[in-house]
């Protein structure tokens, strides 16, 4: 009875707890790989990353300084999604951020296409 009573108690704790869905994975150039969160959040891979594979129903985005910024496209890197398979080149991928919301994951490939579409590069 006490051993139900233990579990009727912690049920609702377990059960209340928020956890992120993974959105793939990410490996750096040791080949230790860590599992990328579909929080929206921004992570830190803890070292250069090598490569990367997004799951179906996310879209992440690589940043090459710390903070994910949302301003700063001198920071963004790719934005990918969709059991899409990377290599990561020049090591300088450093932060992601994944969701698995797609109304948020457009919006940065919509920041993406609006940066970087040659019609918007000026010649210097």
């Amino acid at each position: 009875m006490h051993f139900l009573n233990a579990i009727i108690l912690v049920l609702p704790l377990a059960l209340a707890s928020p956890v992120a869905p993974g959105c793939g994975t990410v490996q750096d150039k040791t080949g230790l790989g860590q599992t990328l969160l579909g929080d929206n959040q921004c992570h830190d891979i803890g070292a250069k990353a090598k490569s990367w594979s997004v799951s179906d129903d996310c879209i992440c985005v690589a940043f090459n300084a710390g903070g994910c910024s949302d301003t700063d496209p001198r920071t963004w890197e790719f934005v990918t999604g969709g059991h899409t398979g990377v290599d990561l080149p020049g090591g300088r991928v450093q932060n992601y951020k994944c969701f698995t919301n797609m109304v948020l994951g457009q919006q940065w490939v919509m920041k993406f296409v609006a940066t970087y579409n040659p019609k918007n590069l000026k010649n210097n």
